[in-house]
C-alpha cells in the first residue's frame, strides 16, 4: 500500500495472495510500477486512485479477483472525480484470466474510472502494446471485459492484441460521458460480446484495426457504438471466418439514433461466411447496397 508518493519506482517483485489488492496506490504522482509479477489477489491486482503521471510496464498481471462477491478488475485505475488526474500509461504488459463472478460480478482486464457517483475526470490515458486476453467469466457474456470503464478525458488504445474476453474486448463510456476515444492498429479476436465499442457525447475514431472471428458458437459482435458524439471507423478489416446463426452477430451496430448521421465509416474491409449485417440504431438488419445507400463506406470493400 502507496499513499501519498511521489518519484516512486516498484520493480522487479512477484506478488502474490494478497487478501485484498496486490497493489493499492492513492494520492500519488510519478509512479512507475516496472517487471511486476500481480496474481492471485481477493480483490484487484492493481488499484491506481487520485494519482497522476503512473506507468505500469512490463508487468504480468494475472489469476486475481477471487473474491466473487463484487467485480475486481486485473487493473484499476479510478479517482474520486474531486481533482482532474493526468498521464497514465500501461504498456507491454500481460493483463490476463481475471475471472470474478457471475453475471456482473465478473471481472475485467482492465477497468478505468469509477464504478457509481462522479465519473472522475482522467487526461492522457495509455493503453498500448499489451496482450489482453481471457478475462471475465465464460459462463456468460454480458459482463467481463478486456478494457472498460466509464470516465471524462481521453484514451488512445493502441497496438494492443484484446482476445477472447468473456465479453467486450474494448468497450468505453456510458451515457452523459465525454470522453475522447482513439482504437488504433488493434488486433482483436474472438471476444465474445463484442470486439470493440463504446458509449461516448465527445467525439471517438477506430483506425486499422484487425477484426478475426473463427468461433460459430460466440455472438462476436464486430463494432457497436452509442452516444450523441461522433464516431470515424477507418481502413479497419473484419473478416468472421464461420458462419454463425445469432441474430446479433454483424459487422457495425449503432445503438442511438443521433450517431446514425454521426457516424463517419469508409476504407474499410469485411468478410463474413455469413450473417452479413449492418445495423442502424431502428435494429433493421440491412445488407451491404442497403448500407451504402445510407451514406456509410462508399470506398469499402465487401467480400462474399
Amino acid at each position: 500500500t502507496v499513499s501519498g508518493a511521489h518519484h516512486l519506482v516498484i520493480a522487479d517483485l512477484a506478488l502474490r495472495h494478497a487478501i485484498r489488492d496486490g497493489i493499492s496506490a492513492d494520492n500519488c504522482t510519478h509512479l512507475t510500477l516496472r517487471g511486476l509479477e500481480v496474481t492471485q489477489s481477493r480483490r484487484n491486482g492493481i488499484l491506481i486512485f487520485d494519482c497522476s503521471t503512473v506507468r505500469i510496464e512490463d508487468c504480468d498481471i494475472h489469476s486475481n479477483a477471487l473474491d466473487v462477491s463484487q467485480s475486481y478488475d486485473g487493473i484499476r485505475i479510478d479517482g474520486s472525480g474531486a481533482n482532474e488526474l493526468k498521464s497514465f500509461l500501461v504498456r507491454h504488459s500481460r493483463i490476463h484470466k481475471h475471472v470474478g463472478g457471475d453475471g456482473w460480478k465478473s471481472a475485467n482486464g482492465l477497468f478505468i474510472g469509477h464504478t457509481g457517483g462522479q465519473p472522475p475526470v482522467l487526461r492522457g490515458v495509455e493503453i498500448t502494446a499489451n496482450d489482453i486476453y481471457e478475462n471475465g467469466n465464460p459462463a456468460q457474456n454480458q459482463a467481463g471485459r478486456g478494457l472498460t470503464g466509464t470516465f471524462e478525458g481521453d484514451v488512445t488504445v493502441s497496438l494492443n492484441r484484446i482476445y477472447r474476453n468473456a465479453s467486450a474486448g474494448l468497450y468505453f463510456g456510458d451515457h452523459g460521458v465525454s470522453v475522447d476515444i482513439a482504437i488504433l492498429n488493434n488486433f482483436f479476436t474472438n471476444n465474445a460480446l463484442r470486439q470493440f465499442g463504446g458509449f461516448t457525447d465527445a467525439a471517438a475514431r477506430a483506425e486499422g484495426n484487425t477484426i478475426l472471428v473463427d468461433n460459430g458458437g460466440i455472438t462476436a459482435m464486430g463494432a457497436e457504438m452509442g452516444g450523441t458524439g461522433t464516431w470515424r471507423l477507418r481502413n479497419n478489416s473484419f473478416n468472421y471466418t464461420t458462419g454463425s446463426t445469432d441474430a446479433f452477430r454483424g459487422f457495425i451496430r449503432i445503438n442511438d439514433a443521433a450517431l446514425d448521421t454521426r457516424l463517419d465509416s469508409d476504407y474499410n474491409i469485411f468478410y463474413s461466411a455469413g450473417p452479413q449485417r449492418w445495423k442502424r440504431s431502428d435494429g433493421a438488419a440491412l445488407n451491404f447496397d442497403q448500407w451504402r445507400h445510407l451514406g456509410y463506406d462508399a470506398h469499402s470493400q465487401n467480400l462474399r
